[in-house]
């Protein structure tokens, strides 16, 4: 006979290979097609990040600071690279970045089974529920539609492993619960450096429930003799908890305290994201029909008109789990169903987040306004349901007695069921496009639903459109509803037939479990588009990789109407190219306000970052226009500096040298209300082929007038003769002076020429000039030319998807200035920057304490002998040879962050920040060698914290030896009397009951 405790084993081996076996399949496109579930986070952040995490493991290093993003950018703080995961590291040293994220999604799929199946034997389920279990929580929506974002898919696998641990602790006394405890809190400490904060938060919420739970309970079913007394219980329920959260938060240290010192500089720190931002991707409370339609909002063409984003609100977990878990409750099956009922609703209230009670007041405790996309919370309804679907199907499996008119009365009860859910579906359907037909406000008010998208497949989604694409997804004859249908009546076979009882429920329940897997599974195959592999890696163009003389920098532009395909932000990591752009949820402030401006207007912002490229879009820009001139009523062509005469920039016409007999111009001028009518503002100089200059002028109360003059509720003007092109009522977030009127100027041409540039060039008055729109009109034809292109941009590569142009006017990655200005308390020194009398080339604003041993050096207008060279430019090292005939400062254009030290000559020097963004070092007269280094005390506080952490694991099998070390050293005479109580050995797969 084989031995019970062997058997045991042989069988959870068994169960484990079956997991493994439908991690295997699920991910089969990835193994055998090289096609993955693909969206822009995968292609635009994960993956580049395991490129440079992958680059510096295999160098020996980690990759603590990154030149390739937002100019300069603390990488591993970011931390959802999970540069120190533990499966990372056993991986990414021997795979290529390709292969391994399809490795770690094969083992975290079949990790999150298994975790889930021993969490739910420990919760004394039998091994068929443990493995509907193991299969609801690994393939469920909320793991199907995080795939795309790996920081949350691996942080999840480890909250059922912890919640094992955790109840096997509270089962336990003494040494015992001390290893316990000690093991969870290790779990809890390796889901931190998968690093996703909002999934590390809701497994610590979810074990302190738990123990909480747990704490009045009596049973201590592996202590022998009496057991504890409530007080004792609910002290060690507290004990374990704290144990568990100090360990997990110091193993995780070292990762986590870098990248708090991150968040401080986002918006996510101080008071966090305002209750708008933080209830993103909440659940719209008629979304609860998901639960059976999860496909309800996709088009045929991969659109998809729901509220927020699809993966961030999905809570579809396979129609039989539901059918299990609530038959675990109704026949009240299972010794923890009470908690993970409470659990379920309770993730649901929190789901529904600006649509709910809860979410308003959890978002406001301290380290939750940080926190956003409250639909992520569905990750404790899958974990629920799973446990309570296991949980069903043993109360279904230990039918021995037969219950043939139970099954007969459930499978007929089932069919009309099924057939009434068809109807109904049916008659939804028609009603809904009634509705649309006849204009219904209900469904007008849900196309307005925050969140929801304007356009979809191309078309505006209004309400009659909504109508109509509910109508065909709630129709039986939509393939994927029909799907659902078969789904339920197959569920309702797989249950009457279990009740059957005797020999005929282990097949039903075998195929039981074959269904769940083909419900999640077909879920997983439609959730996200499949896309190759191979397109992971970015084509860029030579131009872009071809050796130069110095470090440059491209830009590429930021908002999601913008990209740029296979150049977008962070995707030139992969290739060594450095971008001043980047993408990632924790974008340092300075860095984004630095972004507005250089999209406001991209005047010198973008010659100081050292952006030698640019890179737009190919496709047709939807711009409003006035008298055939098109402008951005946002964001000027050019916003000439106040106080500073001359100060302009030169224009292309579209396609090359126009002919002309008038020039139109979209402009407006701010803080000039009281210039007088016909003040020359501008000249604008025009240059033909052959290189004749042409001279024409732009006049107050002719061809522009002040922002606000004539516009509706403002006071009289002095100006009020130009012709008015456009007026909204906009406000810049940073002023009060945006444009909210635009006017037309018409300037002749007399004779006509050949438009080749034009040059606008600011006069000397009080206040700013914006020029939005410039047009040359062909007096023979009528034809209006766009000027928009900047001369400063040369033309160097084109696609089908971008082009790409060379700045002229870029500036090196380190220069020497003459004269340093301490930023004035009362001014936004970066818009100060961008319309103020300020020269980058000559002249560094300085914010922050100046050191009182050192005076800025100010060399007026007497120009500066000045060099700086480049000698070696590495992520965490940056050395500068600087020259200057006289006391200077010395700028190196990457951003200024905590970590950053600098000294001259080998001597400690303070860095300076310089130009709202970047670093400075104040240097004497003469030539000096000053050293950038990047040594972050948050990363050895950090690691100083993990190390403790990890020593208090010795505890562990220290505790398995003092037993012995006592007997050893104890007089014979006592080593009965202080013998520890003999306890039952637990194991976390365990025979259940």
């Amino acid at each position: 006979m084989i031995p019970r405790s062997l058997a045991a084993r042989a069988g959870d081996a068994v169960a484990g290979l079956f997991l493994l076996g439908a991690s295997l399949l699920y991910h089969l496109p990835a193994l055998v097609a090289g096609m993955i579930p693909m969206q822009d986070d995968v292609r635009i952040f994960y993956f580049p990040l395991l490129v440079a995490t992958t680059d510096a493991l295999r160098q020996g290093t980690l990759p603590l600071w990154s030149p390739g993003i937002f100019g300069g950018y603390p990488l591993f703080a970011d931390g959802e690279g999970g540069m120190l995961y533990p499966l990372h590291l056993l991986t990414l040293s021997w795979l290529a970045p390709e292969a391994s994220l399809v490795v770690l999604r094969v083992i975290h799929s079949f990790l999150a089974g298994l975790f889930t199946f021993m969490l739910a034997r420990t919760l004394r389920t039998g091994r068929i529920g443990a493995v509907i279990a193991g299969l609801v929580y690994a393939y469920s929506g909320f793991a199907a539609g995080q795939i795309v974002h790996s920081s949350i898919f691996e942080a999840m696998v480890w909250l059922p492993l912890a919640l094992a641990y955790t109840e096997r602790a509270l089962r336990s006394r003494g040494r015992q619960c001390l290893q316990l405890a000690l093991l969870a809190g290790a779990v809890v400490g390796i889901q931190a450096l998968a690093v996703h904060v909002q999934v590390t938060i809701m497994t610590g919420l979810a074990i302190s429930a738990f123990a909480a739970y747990r704490g009045p309970s009596r049973g201590d079913a592996n202590s022998y003799g009496r057991p504890p007394s409530l007080p004792g219980r609910l002290l060690r329920s507290a004990a374990v908890v704290a144990i568990v959260g100090t360990l997990g938060i110091a193993l995780g240290a070292i990762q986590l305290a870098p990248l708090i010192e991150l968040g401080t500089s986002t918006s996510r720190g101080g008071n966090g994201l305002g209750p708008s931002i933080g209830a993103t991707n909440s659940l719209w409370p008629g979304e609860i029909v998901t639960l059976f339609l999860p496909n309800l909002h996709d088009t045929g063409v991969d659109g998809f008109w729901g509220p927020w984003v699809k993966w961030e609100t999905v809570i579809y977990v396979g129609v039989l789990p539901l059918f299990l878990a609530a038959l675990a409750l109704v026949v009240r099956s299972g010794p923890y169903r009470a908690f993970f009922s409470v659990l379920a609703a309770l993730s649901l209230l929190l789901v529904l987040g600006a649509n709910g009670p809860l979410w308003g007041a959890v978002h406001q405790l301290p380290g939750f306004g940080a926190l956003r996309s409250p639909g992520r919370f569905s990750l404790w309804f899958a974990l629920s349901i799973a446990v309570l679907a296991g949980y069903g199907a043993d109360w279904l499996a230990s039918r021995w007695v037969p219950r043939p008119r139970l099954a007969l009365a459930l499978l007929s009860l089932g069919s009309l069921l099924t057939a009434g859910v068809g109807v109904g579906l049916q008659q939804a359907s028609d009603r809904v496009l009634s509705l649309a037909h006849q204009a219904g406000l209900i469904l007008d008010l849900y196309a307005l639903l925050p969140g929801m998208p304007r356009v979809v497949d191309g078309q505006p989604l209004t309400g009659p459109r909504v109508g109509e694409l509910a109508s065909q997804s709630l129709t039986p004859s939509n393939p994927a509803t029909a799907w659902q249908l078969a789904l339920l009546g197959a569920c309702i076979v797989v249950i009457g037939v279990a009740l059957v009882g005797g020999r005929a429920r282990v097949p039903s329940l075998a195929m039981g479990t074959g269904l769940i897997f083909a419900d999640l599974w077909m879920l997983g195959l439609t959730f996200h588009p499949y896309a190759p592999i191979a397109e992971l890696r970015p084509r860029v163009p030579s131009v872009l990789v071809r050796p130069d003389d110095g470090p440059f920098r491209v830009y590429t532009p930021p908002t999601s109407d913008e990209r740029l395909g296979q150049v977008e932000p962070n995707r030139l990591i992969s290739v060594g190219v450095q971008d001043a752009n980047g993408y990632t949820s924790l974008e340092p402030d300075r860095h984004a306000a630095y972004v507005n401006a250089v999209q406001y207007t991209d005047g010198d912002l973008m010659d100081l970052w050292n952006v030698r490229y640019v890179i737009r879009r190919v496709g047709p820009r939807p711009l409003p226009s006035y008298a055939g001139t098109s402008f951005h009523p946002e964001r000027p062509l050019l916003s000439a500096k106040r106080l500073t005469p001359g100060s302009g920039e030169g224009f292309l016409p579209d396609g090359g040298a126009a002919e002309a007999n008038q020039i139109r111009v979209v402009a407006t001028m701010w803080d000039a209300a009281a210039v007088p009518d016909g003040t020359i503002i501008a000249r604008i100089v025009l240059e033909a082929a052959d290189g004749q200059l042409r001279e024409v002028s732009l006049r107050a109360g002719r061809d522009i007038s002040d922002t606000d003059s004539d516009r509706l509720g403002a006071q009289s003007r002095i100006q009020n003769g130009a012709e008015v092109a456009f007026q909204h009522q906009s406000a810049d977030p940073s002023a009060s002076r945006y444009g909210e009127q635009l006017y037309l100027g018409r300037l002749s041409i007399d004779p006509p020429m050949t438009v080749k540039r034009v040059t606008i060039e600011q006069m000397a008055f009080p206040g700013g000039l914006q020029v939005f729109g410039l047009g040359v009109v062909d007096g023979a034809t009528g034809e209006v030319t766009q000027v928009r292109d900047k001369a400063k941009y040369n033309l160097v590569y084109s696609d089908s998807e971008i082009r790409v142009y060379e700045n002229t006017q870029a500036m090196p990655r380190a220069f020497v200035v003459g004269t340093g200005v301490a930023a004035p308390a009362d001014r936004d020194i970066l818009w100060w920057m961008v319309d103020g009398p300020f020269d980058p080339r000559t002249t560094a604003i300085i914010e922050g304490p100046i050191p009182s041993e050192r005076r800025l050096p100010n060399n007026g207008s007497v120009p500066i002998n000045a060099e700086a060279t480049l000698l070696k430019y590495r992520p965490e090292e940056v050395s500068v040879r600087a020259t200057a005939d006289r006391d200077a400062l010395l700028v190196l254009t990457d951003p200024m962050y905590p970590g950053w030290t600098a000294d001259v000559d080998g001597r400690p020097a303070p860095m300076l920040l310089a130009d709202y963004l970047f670093r400075a070092v104040q240097i004497p007269a003469g030539t000096h060698v000053v050293t950038f280094h990047f040594q972050p005390w948050s990363l050895a506080a950090g690691a100083m914290l993990s190390a403790l952490g990890f020593l208090s694991l010795a505890i562990i099998p220290l505790a398995s030896l003092f037993p012995l070390l006592w007997r050893v050293a104890a007089p014979a005479g006592r080593l009965r009397s202080l013998a520890p109580r003999r306890e039952a050995p637990s194991d976390v797969l365990a025979e259940a009951p």
